[in-house]
């Protein structure tokens, strides 16, 4: 979770429907229960849906005088929550872009009727900050998915004292496929991946397993608290050779992410495997991933070589989470991995329900009916 502290992360929450009103902006209040008690209350008549109006709108809440702090480059992040398609769709790739020039990062949240090419051009095409869910019920489980975006965008920011939190297993192949020289490549891949992180107790924390006829633990997430400690670890790691039987790997993987192993699950830490394979499994995977994501673990999938892709979809669970390459050498140049693991923000200052802010603005749309 995030830390809200006035210092720390700031929210403020524009509504919209004919017209946009602040409910509250980023300096209103200093503690996460304040912002809660406040959305509570919120009520939302509307008809019409003036998105490009909310979206210029926002803009002079990310100023000063509202409790934005862009001048001591704190992230700025602006999340628009509409569920229908904009009743003046010409204005908003230019007030979106006016965000966007002023430093505002705009993430776009779609439900049932809205129109997934608006949001793309309010998240100015970048689709990693389009959202899309069929229906408001559906909008809880969503933050799991924004929360990795957000922490992508505020990492460049100034730290003003806290860190995203996550929880990191790897799950290596060294089956026989594999040669030596290839074998410590995806080591040296594994410690660069680990480089990108802020390994620490209270924030990211790191286990690993390896796999080929047999899994084998190598250590937990409770393990190690610093990181030179784990690329230490990883450093020690041995080669042995097999057949590959990932399914088997994957429910032995399970108990990694157990409190009882250092997982923060429970409490709401991100929950990630990382997993390296070249060769095609000799058991059936899916229903072992699939438990896995039941548990909420997102599943990163890197296949090397010529792998049944079809297969590590099925572990990965979805396109955006799979990676190919053609070699081992291949590896270096896969950057999204360390993106979407990297999870070092600072500030979060708005969200509009058509949103506004990190200095967080939500702004949200308002739609008769709605209590």
């Amino acid at each position: 979770m995030q830390t809200f502290m006035k210092s720390w992360t700031r929210f403020g929450v524009i509504l919209y429907a004919d017209d946009p009103k602040s409910i509250f902006t980023l300096k209103t209040y200093g503690s996460k229960q304040g912002v809660i008690d406040a959305i509570s209350k919120l009520t939302a008549p509307g008809i019409n849906t003036y998105t490009s109006k909310a979206l210029e709108f926002s803009l002079q809440y990310f100023g000063a005088q509202h409790g934005g702090r862009k001048k001591d480059k704190v992230p700025q992040i602006l999340m628009v929550i509409t569920d229908g398609e904009a009743t003046d769709p010409e204005g908003l790739k230019s007030s979106s872009d006016k965000l966007r020039e002023n430093g505002i990062t705009v993430i776009s949240i779609g439900v049932e009727q809205a129109k997934k090419e608006e949001l793309n051009i309010m998240a100015g095409d970048d689709i990693s900050k389009v959202f899309y869910v069929d229906n408001f019920v559906a909008l809880e489980n969503l933050y799991k998915k924004i929360f990795p975006v957000i922490c992508d965008s505020t990492k460049r920011g100034k730290r003003l004292g806290h860190i995203c939190s996550a929880d990191v297993v790897f799950l290596l192949d060294r089956s026989s496929s594999i040669t030596p020289e290839n074998y410590t490549i995806m080591l040296n891949f594994t410690k660069e991946l680990v480089k990108t992180l802020d390994v620490r107790k209270d924030f990211i924390r790191v286990g690993c397993a390896q796999f080929a006829s047999a899994p084998h633990h190598e250590f937990y997430l409770s393990d190690y608290t610093e990181k030179k400690d784990v690329m230490s670890r990883i450093d020690s790691l041995s080669y042995i050779g097999g057949n590959t039987y990932l399914g088997e790997a994957l429910k032995h993987i399970k108990d990694y992410f157990d409190a009882s192993r250092g997982s923060r699950r429970s409490v709401g830490i991100p929950q990630n495997l990382v997993l390296i394979s070249d060769g095609d499994s000799h058991d059936d995977v899916e229903e072992a991933a699939d438990s896995l994501r039941a548990l909420g673990i997102v599943v990163f999938a890197i296949a090397v070589g010529d792998v049944h892709d079809l297969q590590l979809l099925q572990i990965a669970g979805t396109p955006e989470r799979l990676f190919t390459v053609q070699n081992f050498k291949g590896l270096v140049t896969i950057k999204n991995v360390c993106r979407k693991l990297n999870a070092s923000p600072t500030n979060i200052l708005g969200i509009s329900l058509k949103t506004t802010n990190v200095n967080f603005t939500v702004v949200r749309e308002q739609t008769s009916g709605e209590h």
